[in-house]
């Protein structure tokens, strides 16, 4: 059983969706006139490069974003471009319904558009055209053009959804007849075998008696013709949406004229949203005089509908032309010669409670010279509240909140719904409430399920939920040692969930070079988290100083030290890790210090003024321990002379270089043990002149 609904919340449900289908959200006509349906209240564009005579196409993505317009003879793209190809189209600027687009059903690239040609010129048949979006690096192209599907049609073109709410039923009239066309447009392209359905208007003689809009009702189960001039009579048919055929056609006469008549008579309809109502604009014998009828076409019986006829306008003095209802669920109408574009604020009223406005939208002080005959040829069906997608929210909150409310945009047309929250849980309501017991990224399933075509149908929409279990999400204080470089990570990742930092990433880590505060949004579609803030410190380092460098003496050594600190640990560059070290040897020596942060300090050891020491004994066995005789220490001096003698005196070592040692051998040969002699002049940094001897024994 389907889901009721009161009247009051039917209406409020329709108007509200009206907004959430977006096709058709962008209008351009005239001379180059514009309308965004975006925007409420409408706004008038004036990037438009198109002039429309009369009929015009265009269609927006399912957002709402401009994707092509057309006049029937150039095809123009979102930059106002001519896409590849897109000229030398075979719809005419002076044709009622020339043109008019719609995506290739299941398809996000390809897109066909349809033209017819004017009655009084050459090439009048129906055309199709395959646009490719992405074509010429996405500026469009289009792929295949100006393929005649019906030679012997003039002027009127009208597409509706099928029942499926998939594919497309593409009507004309051929003329010369009483035949209406339908093709069914379907994810494998278009059908060129037509369904043909019997009117009871043939229209024929004058060509300009093809002239005069063809219009769906938006749920697809009416249409209506204007057959202008010596016809002027509007006809009105049902339509099956399943077969694509016409059926029950009755005519009426919006004037009832004994004769016929030198002017154009009928020139556009439209119905109201519930379809109870026709407005049709007709323009009477007198040149430039043109009114605005209302008819109750409920009864379906010609004599009933003339006689509910209501009076809505008369514009004396202007021609009398298109209407098209928008997405705002207004009827918009084009009288030539105005500043603005009249609406039927309330088109579902019955009379003057219509709310029609002759003030609608102002299109500037220029506005005469651009308004023209007609508005855009649009797929009527995408203002049918049952085709559109069924969209699911939840109720604004915080993510920490564990309790959500879901809703689903519209229940027209469903049969049963049944949500799945993503935790194994379940509802079938509407509107359920449903609490979460854990922290996570929740995918919400709603599935609506109806029947179209006498089939079962599933549509499934999908929603994003985040739940929390609390805002801390990052340390209060970061503190930083050396370069700042330092990467923030939040405590808590959850794949899907939105971030927002204050730097403007919105990447879950990011990296900082500079101290401050820094805050983390932590957001998804329905929910946020109050932003938590971090702040990025420099932390003090350890105070290393070893002092200014230094001398030392083997025979004197030295003690170094860089201060106490407790808890933290020492590394010498001699592999030490105490507070101090004992140095007796020259070189370099670093200190690395680290607690918390890390310090490094560097201290040079050179040679002391040191007193000369003298080993008494020697072994120049090989065994590198005490191998050569000599100074033991480092020793600098200014002079420095060291001789060595035998038992008899004799010379046998001398150097100048206080580095050099004797090795126990003279010219090459190993003296025997005993006892030799030396003496050692030398002049000490200060510049004073020693002089040493003494014995020193040579054992093996």
């Amino acid at each position: 059983m389907k889901l009721l609904l009161t009247i009051l919340s039917y209406l409020l449900i329709f108007k509200c969706n009206l907004f959430a289908q977006k096709r058709n959200n962008i209008w351009y006509f005239g001379d180059k006139i514009g309308i965004n349906f975006n925007i409420n209240p409408p706004q008038v564009l004036d990037d438009g490069q198109l002039i429309y005579d009369e009929g015009g196409t265009v269609l927006s993505d399912a957002n709402g974003k401009l994707l092509f317009y057309s006049n029937g003879s150039v095809l123009l793209n979102d930059k106002h471009t001519v896409v590849k190809n897109g000229s030398g189209l075979l719809g005419d600027l002076s044709s009622t319904n020339n043109a008019s687009l719609v995506p290739m059903p299941n398809n996000d690239t390809l897109f066909y558009l349809f033209t017819v040609g004017a009655a009084d010129r050459p090439n009048r048949g129906l055309r199709y055209n395959i646009i490719n979006k992405n074509g010429d690096n996405g500026n469009g192209e289009i792929v295949l053009k100006n393929i005649q599907l019906l030679a012997n049609c003039y002027e009127k073109l009208a597409i509706t959804h099928h029942c499926n709410g998939v594919d497309f039923w593409v009507v004309v009239k051929e003329f010369n007849s009483n035949k209406y066309y339908t093709y069914l447009l379907s994810k494998e392209g278009i059908n060129t075998t037509p369904i043909v359905s019997t009117g009871v208007v043939t229209i024929n003689q004058f060509q300009n008696n093809a002239i005069g809009t063809l219009k769906f009702s938006i749920d697809g189960k009416k249409i209506a013709a204007a057959h202008s001039y010596e016809n002027n009579l509007v006809e009105l048919a049902d339509f099956d949406n399943t077969t694509g055929v016409l059926s029950n056609s009755i005519f009426f006469k919006p004037a009832l004229t004994a004769t016929q008549i030198p002017y154009a008579g009928v020139y556009a309809v439209e119905f109201s949203p519930n379809a109870n109502l026709l407005y049709v604009s007709y323009n009477a014998e007198t040149d430039g005089d043109g009114q605005l009828y209302q008819f109750d076409i409920t009864s379906h019986n010609a004599a009933t509908i003339y006689n509910s006829k209501q009076l809505i306008s008369s514009s004396a003095g202007n021609f009398s032309a298109g209407l098209q209802i928008a997405n705002d669920g207004k009827i918009y109408y084009c009288v030539s010669n105005a500043n603005y574009l009249a609406t039927i604020n309330n088109p579902n009223n019955y009379g003057l409670s219509c709310g029609y406005n002759v003030q609608g939208i102002f299109l500037g002080n220029n506005g005469s010279n651009k308004l023209k005959l007609g508005l855009p040829t649009l797929v009527q069906s995408y203002f049918d509240p049952s085709l559109i997608s069924y969209g699911i929210q939840s109720n604004s909150r915080l993510c920490t909140d564990k309790t959500a409310l879901f809703s689903i945009n519209t229940t027209l047309g469903i049969d049963s719904i049944k949500w799945d929250f993503g935790d194994n849980n379940f509802s079938t309501t509407p509107n359920p409430t449903h609490t979460y017991l854990n922290e996570g990224l929740y995918t919400v399933f709603m599935k609506a399920y109806s029947i179209r075509c006498g089939i079962v149908k599933q549509d499934i929409s999908t929603l994003k939920i985040l739940i929390a279990d609390d805002n801390d999400l990052l340390d209060d204080n970061v503190g930083i040692c050396d370069t700042i470089n330092a990467k923030l990570i939040p405590k808590k990742l959850i794949n899907g969930a939105n971030y927002v930092w204050s730097t403007g990433e919105t990447t879950p880590e990011i990296n900082v070079k500079t101290l401050g505060k820094y805050w983390l949004n932590f957001a998804n579609s329905n929910c946020t988290l109050s932003a938590d803030t971090v702040n990025i410190f420099q932390k003090p380092k350890p105070k290393v100083n070893l002092g200014i460098d230094v001398e030392v003496c083997a025979s004197k050594p030295i003690t170094l030290s860089a201060g106490n600190f407790p808890g933290g640990t020492y590394e010498w560059s001699t592999g030490e890790k105490t507070e101090k070290i004992e140095v007796k040897n020259e070189g370099q020596y670093f200190l690395t210090v680290t607690k918390d942060c890390t310090a490094t300090d560097t201290i040079n050891i050179g040679v002391g003024n040191c007193e000369l020491f003298m080993p008494n004994a020697f072994t120049p066995d090989g065994n590198n321990i005490n191998d050569k005789f000599g100074p033991v220490s480092s020793f600098a001096t200014k002079y420095y002379l060291f001789v060595l003698f035998d038992r008899w005196g004799n010379i046998i070592f001398e150097t100048n270089d206080v580095k050099q040692k004797w090795d126990g051998t003279n010219r090459g040969k190993q003296l025997p043990i005993g006892s030799y002699f030396w003496k050692i002049n030398y002049t000490n940094l200060r510049g004073i002149n020693k002089y040493e001897q003494g014995m020193v024994t040579l054992l093996r």
